[in-house]
């Protein structure tokens, strides 16, 4: 098993490769009751390859999956209320404890999104902000400056939309 991948991955693997074997099973059941002949071999060959190379890309992904997904969070260490406007994020607070962070997010005006980057630019999180909805979203947060962008396009101000949030150990 490959490690920090949650059992769910592999249960979603498993349920999206039985279309493959059914398939193959359907040819192999239909060609024996018309008496027709079984597939060829080549085309048996064809059929499992697809199914290897699907398999093979699936699994090869499964690092990218975050280890966390799913699981249940440690104590939350704070709460930050985000408002987005064109064109900046208001905070509830600009500093907080290191730790599980929930992010709590809304826009005020129009369509905006959220994307949180840690200090070496590696994208954590987003989340699409639509005026009176909101959104939450908990990440482990190590002490750090992490950057708040806004990720869809929402006027001239646009490159320009961003928060800082410091997190102190």
């Amino acid at each position: 098993m490959i490690t920090n991948t949650p059992i769910s991955v592999y249960t979603f693997l498993l349920v999206t490769t039985i279309p493959f074997i059914v398939v193959y099973l359907y040819i192999l059941i239909a060609s024996a009751k018309r008496k027709r002949s079984p597939p060829t071999v080549a085309e048996a060959l064809w059929l499992l390859s697809v199914a290897a190379l699907w398999l093979a890309v699936n699994v090869a992904s499964f690092s990218w999956i975050p280890g966390d997904v799913g699981k249940s969070h440690g104590e939350v260490n704070a709460t930050l209320y985000v408002t987005a406007y064109m064109w900046g994020f208001q905070l509830s607070s600009a500093e907080v404890k290191s730790g599980y962070v929930t992010f709590v997010a809304t826009s005020r005006d129009t369509m905006h999104s959220m994307g949180i980057y840690d200090e070496n630019g590696r994208l954590l999180a987003t989340v699409m902000l639509m005026p009176g909805h909101k959104e939450v979203v908990t990440l482990y947060l190590p002490p750090g400056v992490y950057t708040l962008r806004c990720l869809e396009y929402c006027g001239d101000g646009h490159a320009f939309m961003m928060a800082r949030l410091y997190v102190r150990p």
